[in-house]
């Protein structure tokens, strides 16, 4: 199209606006999942919810939740998530202590793993259980987080007010508890006043 501005021009831009194409990810009108034949029937349901599980371990919640969205009753989801549990394929205890093991491997602290637990339908007493022995190591955690955000503001140049309160943010973001990171960055600033 060589001239610019005209009326057919427009609607062409409207129409590829709303197209699939232009839209973000995020904007992408998600594909519904086919529908069951029998939203009652407890042993399709129990079938879909082993493949589910194929996939990635899932809380008791989220799986419930799954399978009402792909079109089970709720009488179905409950009935197969509580057969997948008698069967041990369901097991809220040891998904909590493997995303709090997860999650403390890759610097996070405890806030972080609960914020993470209870997104995935955790119950309270689970997500305690799982974390209790963090809250013991959270200090230490946050030192070793704290220490790689030093190292890294230290190669930027010089450590001023504002350093320290990014090194703070990052590892509030992380999850670690406001008195794990003054401890932290107290332990820092004294490494860092000796030399």
């Amino acid at each position: 199209r060589a001239a610019r501005g005209g009326a057919g021009d427009r609607a062409d831009q409207r129409r590829d606006a709303r197209s699939p194409r232009r839209l973000r990810k995020t904007q992408r009108v998600r594909k519904t999942a086919t529908r069951v034949e029998d939203p009652d029937d407890i042993a399709a349901a129990e079938r879909t919810a082993v493949r589910i599980l194929g996939g990635a371990s899932q809380s008791a919640h989220d799986l419930h939740a799954r399978l009402v969205r792909r079109g089970f009753t709720e009488t179905a989801a409950s009935a197969a998530v509580s057969s997948c549990r008698e069967l041990g394929y369901i097991d809220d205890d040891a998904l909590a202590a493997s995303v709090a093991v997860r999650h403390t491997r890759h610097g996070r602290g405890t806030a972080r793993v609960v914020a993470d637990l209870r997104r995935r339908g955790v119950s309270r007493e689970v997500i305690e259980s799982a974390t209790a022995a963090l809250a013991d190591g959270e200090d230490e955690a946050a030192l070793t987080a704290a220490t790689a955000l030093w190292e890294r503001e230290q190669r930027r140049g010089e450590l001023d007010d504002a350093a320290w309160r990014r090194m703070g943010g990052a590892l509030q973001r992380r999850g670690f508890s406001s008195s794990a990171i003054r401890a932290a960055l107290r332990r820092l600033d004294r490494g860092h006043s000796a030399r």
